[in-house]
């Protein structure tokens, strides 16, 4: 699916013309091997159910949270990559998750999730390195899959996780 779109810049009077270019099937990727302190595995979300690879322990933890307030939910890794075309260079993006839940958590709801969720993990001390097109990303995914883009961070899933013990 290609589509030309305008998205307003943030801080101008104009918008950009992107070209927007998703697929959005199932991939079958493997998660190359990464030279730094990342864990790679897989994570058992219960029986009968796939394992999902992972690239990192924070990734995991993800799962593992998500599973833990919907416990139904269907989490693939590194699910489609969308390519658009910025300033005459084609760049590409890929989250790190998708999660579809038939029914979402409040606790979910109220961190931006819906029904179809891609997300993007990172410690929370590497927000600031985010990339710069970062806002651009997820108004494009956005527009071209109607499928909100979130962030979460490990000081989120502590939150969670410090919740869970409380109940």
């Amino acid at each position: 699916m290609c589509k030309a779109i305008d998205i307003p810049l943030p801080n101008a009077r104009f918008t950009r013309s992107v070209r927007a270019t998703t697929r959005l099937e199932p991939k079958r990727r493997s998660i190359p091997l990464s030279r730094q302190r990342h864990i790679i595995g897989r994570y058992a979300p219960g029986a009968g159910r796939p394992a999902i690879p992972f690239e990192s322990h924070l990734e995991c933890l993800a799962m593992r949270a998500i599973h833990e307030q919907a416990p139904t939910a269907e989490i693939q890794s590194q699910p489609t990559t969308l390519s658009f075309v910025h300033r005459d260079r084609v760049r590409t993006y890929t989250p790190d998750l998708v999660v579809t839940m038939g029914d979402v958590p409040q606790l979910l709801r109220s961190h931006g999730f819906d029904f179809v969720t891609f997300i993007e993990i990172k410690p929370f001390k590497r927000l600031k390195y985010l990339h710069p097109l970062w806002p651009l990303i997820v108004r494009i995914l956005r527009h071209t899959t109607g499928v909100p883009l979130i962030i979460l961070t490990d000081r989120d899933l502590a939150t969670w996780m410090a919740r869970e013990v409380q109940s």
